[in-house]
């Protein structure tokens, strides 16, 4: 769940926000990925919640009150809006990137452990886009270094135009929902960025994951 946009039940998150609040990844505090960290001890509260209980048994969020560990699912709400704070600037711009990367990374190891024991569609959901974000460096690669040293400009040229066409296709979408909106025109080369250039982020971020300073200055 993205963290502005997110309303959890008191009886599904109480017993579980002493973990939540001293995450740690690799043998330090983690401070990215708090949204999706929340998010995966409700969704796999199932077979981790007892765990997580018994590491901290002596805080009131879990002494006071034993709430029940129940196989949650998430509702989405079309009607709900968020107004959220955007970085205005590239430097910024990358650097929440890098974290949102890391929370990936952190959210794999995470609830990558137990989502495929929430049924066939959310598996093939949830791995389906692990597999996609993790394929992404290696297709840039593949597509703009290697097939230009080997001559064969029309795979980059065909990978070009399909993120392209892929930029379209979300355009139309936005188009169509915000008809009054002209930020559609900017979706078809956000797509060329996303793959050109974020897609390199993932492996410096799997690099440099220890390093969790969460900072939104320019």
């Amino acid at each position: 769940m993205s963290g502005p946009l997110a309303v959890f039940r008191r009886d599904a998150i109480w017993n579980y926000l002493p973990a939540w609040a001293n995450d740690r990844f690799l043998g330090a505090e983690f401070k990215f990925a708090t949204d999706r960290q929340l998010t995966g001890y409700v969704l796999g509260q199932k077979w981790r919640g007892q765990g997580l209980k018994k590491q901290y048994p002596d805080s009131p969020f879990v002494s006071e009150v034993d709430y029940p560990e129940r196989k949650w699912r998430v509702g989405y709400v079309r009607s709900a809006k968020v107004w959220t704070v955007v970085p205005e600037s590239r430097k910024a711009f990358f650097k929440q990137q890098v974290r949102w990367k890391k929370s990936f990374i952190r959210n794999l190891c995470s609830s990558g452990t137990f989502m495929w024991r929430r049924g066939i569609q959310p598996s093939i959901l949830y791995y389906g886009h692990t597999v996609w974000v993790a394929a992404a460096p290696l297709m840039a690669i593949r597509h703009m270094i290697w097939a230009p040293m080997n001559g064969l400009w029309l795979l980059t040229a065909l990978y070009l135009a399909g993120i392209f066409i892929k930029g379209c296709a979300w355009a139309l979408a936005f188009a169509i929902d915000n008809p009054h909106s002209t930020c559609w025109r900017y979706r078809p080369l956000m797509g060329l960025i996303s793959a050109l250039c974020l897609s390199w982020l993932l492996p410096y971020s799997l690099l440099t994951i220890r390093r969790s300073i969460w900072s939104r200055s320019l």
